[in-house]
């Protein structure tokens, strides 16, 4: 399994943003190198745990910076988070109930949505935040 590197096509040239992005790659890769390396499922059910609490965290932040600058697409970008905070939620429940093996799955969709969402939607408010003056 792949960690995930953050680089330059990951900013969306908003300082606090990126720091959060980064800080959820950072769970990423621990979560990832947990089941790598066949740490135990405490570790494991801790680190989703903190992504789901963190992902809730930075998608509420996302969310409350768009609202308060008028983004016109803000619902449509909400409806994206959901689907992660969905997918989170339910990774969790399901691991922690038992009923669930984190497989590669689990993974693709962790990974993907660093991928793609950063890339595809966030780099879309990022332009109309920075002629807001946010940086």
């Amino acid at each position: 399994m792949s960690v995930i590197i953050w680089d330059k096509n990951l900013s969306v040239n908003i300082r606090e943003i990126d720091k959060q992005h980064k800080g959820w790659i950072d769970l990423t890769n621990t979560f990832l190198e947990a089941v790598e390396q066949g740490k135990g499922e405490e570790i494991r059910e801790r680190t989703l745990h903190e992504m789901m609490d963190y992902t809730n965290y930075h998608l509420d932040y996302e969310e409350e910076l768009m609202s308060q600058y008028g983004y016109s697409f803000l619902e449509e970008h909400k409806d994206e988070h959901q689907k992660l905070r969905d997918a989170t939620r339910n990774v969790y429940i399901s691991y922690t109930s038992k009923h669930y093996f984190v497989d590669m799955k689990t993974i693709d969709v962790l990974m993907d949505w660093i991928e793609n969402h950063i890339k595809t939607y966030d780099k879309k408010y990022s332009g109309f935040l920075n002629s807001q003056g946010v940086y």
